[in-house]
């Protein structure tokens, strides 16, 4: 039999997504060998791939295995495929965003700063069977201006959270977007008011202050 190769000729790059399987897409790799004319093809389907490890990293070498059942064709007998090296691939951290957040409200301080009820704050995204935590005491957000209103944007701050745990290093805190808040007036209050002891009566209620 003549030898038909498959030749890595692209890295591959998936998601994390805790499993060690990869997908050899058009441009990952080249079928060379055939003799002009011959008819023969490749079915990509009954070509396997695999990561090393489930884990996230870059250039990891790629197990890739495919039989001779691979091929068809009125010529296909005639060849046997090899898989050549040289595969590699990257995996890619899976994204978490922090959700929980309530209705955030406070009154005009003449300050951007937003108060947050941090203790209330998840992890969304974690994949079933792996350990991600993350201390959320370091959000801290801020309105778009001192000034009052409603449904005002929210700037909020996660760069400071670190996550922890056996998988941690397989995910990415993502920024939170869409979240809004509001300020509402402060309380003014009128003092230093003085109203006489007395008055002459004059039929009316009214008092001069």
């Amino acid at each position: 039999r003549a030898a038909a190769t498959l030749t890595a000729t692209g890295s591959v790059t998936k998601v994390y997504d805790r499993t060690t399987a990869a997908t050899l897409g058009v441009g990952a790799y080249t079928f060379t060998g055939v003799v002009s004319g011959d008819d023969v093809t490749l079915d990509s389907s009954q070509v396997t791939a695999t990561f090393p490890d489930k884990n996230v990293g870059t250039g990891k070498g790629l197990v890739v295995a495919a039989g001779n059942s691979a091929l068809s064709g009125a010529d296909a007998g005639n060849y046997s495929l090899t898989v050549g090296a040289g595969f590699v691939g990257d995996i890619t951290p899976a994204s978490l965003i922090l959700t929980g957040f309530g209705a955030v409200t406070k009154v005009y301080d003449a300050t951007v700063a937003a108060p947050l009820s941090t203790g209330s704050l998840t992890l969304s995204g974690v994949i079933a069977g792996d350990t991600v935590s993350a201390d959320t005491s370091a959000v801290t957000a801020t309105f778009d201006d001192k000034n009052v209103g409603t449904a005002k944007s929210l700037f909020v701050s996660n760069a400071a959270v670190v996550l922890a745990g056996t998988d941690a290093a397989n995910y990415s805190l993502q920024a939170v977007t869409g979240l809004t808040g509001a300020i509402t007036p402060a309380s003014l209050t009128i003092g230093g008011l003085s109203v006489p002891a007395s008055k002459v009566y004059d039929g009316t209620t009214a008092a001069t202050v």
